[in-house]
């Protein structure tokens, strides 16, 4: 079994960042400690079992020649996937499923977001971020996802509300795990810090139920927290604003109703390189260009995945391409958020990918407004 964590680093350029992937032994990952304060919420007697909620993939698979598969089984490098494909096939032959989703996602009607997502707090602070490194609360919705048997760092959400996390359901499949939450994480042993970390109980797993664990479609899934945060004790931990019906990504900007904004941004912690097993000890950002489908298709059609792969638009969305700038593997789940405004809004999560930080070689990310039906349904 591979486990991968996510890795934000510097590149070979200056105030270049990337996301490294490497391979950790059976022994998985370490624990993480933390000497600052930790505010730990526990669940009540009766809240302390995992509701599981998960329904088998029906998307028809079977072994086929790699030429043949035009889904990228077999060759995608998902960000901290901890499975195994369900079929071992013959030699020169991949587990490839089809693309096509039988059950396309229905746009939810289109919402005015609260005032208080997405908004970054202002927190008198006397940390001084340095070249690649966020500035204290700048992601204050981010979500760190543990395993509770060992203690495991296994991925990264963002807070939707007070007891709601979205991540990447290749993060916490299968959903029979034992899971907490922790939230306002910044510098990792850290003696002090203005405000402590707060970890919850994750008390239900939900996994799209058409999830598909070999291409990656439809990886998405809800942590519903066992304890709502209190956002007024905890002014550094916010929600994250979901984006409206009809929001779309194109060429390097963010565009909705006409109007476009800036690059978007990705964060998270991380190890320094390829062979290396230490964690980045402050959170890390980057940002990348969003691209549109064709461009989508196009790198990935140029690129070792082959002119017959079909990248598919209803699940994701693409981004990054540049030399040494790439959300990469490790904190797979991890939101990428775009500014609108004085808000910030979720585009994507981090999904899959080709190595990192290659040239015309973008990432994968969730496309989170065709999805914001399920989200609504399974949020509650």
């Amino acid at each position: 079994m591979l486990n991968e964590l996510v890795k934000l680093s510097h590149g070979q350029a200056p105030n270049f960042i990337v996301f490294h992937l490497f391979h950790l032994s059976r022994g998985g990952i370490q624990p993480i400690t933390t000497t600052p304060p930790i505010t730990i919420i526990t669940p009540s007697p009766a809240t302390t079992s995992n509701s599981v909620v998960i329904i088998n993939p029906t998307t028809p698979c079977q072994c086929t020649a790699t030429a043949n598969c035009a889904d990228g089984s077999g060759t995608l490098n998902p960000r901290i996937v901890n499975n195994n494909p369900p079929v071992v096939c013959a030699v020169g032959q991949v587990y490839c499923c089809n693309l096509i989703n039988p059950n396309p996602v229905t746009a939810a009607p289109t919402t005015i977001p609260p005032s208080t997502c997405g908004i970054r707090p202002n927190i008198a602070n006397t940390f001084l971020p340095g070249v690649g490194q966020a500035a204290y609360a700048a992601y204050p919705w981010t979500a760190l996802i543990f395993r509770v048997s060992d203690n495991a760092l296994i991925g990264t959400g963002v807070l939707l509300d007070a007891n709601t996390v979205l991540t990447a359901a290749h993060k916490v499949s299968p959903a029979t795990q034992v899971l907490r939450v922790r939230l306002g994480e910044y510098i990792i042993n850290a003696v002090t810090e203005p405000n402590p970390l707060v970890e919850i109980a994750v008390s239900a797993i939900r996994i799209h139920e058409a999830f598909n664990s070999v291409n990656l479609v439809n990886d998405i899934a809800v942590l519903k927290l066992a304890t709502a945060i209190d956002f007024n004790f905890n002014p550094h931990i916010r929600s994250i604003c979901l984006p409206a019906v009809g929001a779309v990504y194109s060429g390097q900007r963010y565009q909705l109703d006409s109007k476009l904004w800036g690059r978007c941004w990705t964060a998270g912690f991380g190890a320094s390189s390829f062979a290396s097993n230490q964690y980045q000890t402050t959170m890390r950002e980057v940002d990348v260009p969003i691209l549109d489908g064709p461009t989508c298709q196009a790198r990935f059609s140029a690129s070792r995945l082959g002119a017959t792969f079909v990248f598919n638009q209803q699940s994701f969305i693409c981004a990054g391409g540049e030399t040494s700038r790439d959300a990469c593997t490790g904190d797979g789940g991890a939101g990428l958020v775009c500014l609108t405004g004085t808000q910030w809004f979720l585009a994507g999560l981090v999904s899959w990918g080709l190595d990192c930080g290659q040239t015309n070689v973008p990432g994968a990310y969730v496309n989170i407004p065709n999805y914001l039906a399920w989200i609504t349904t399974n949020r509650v």
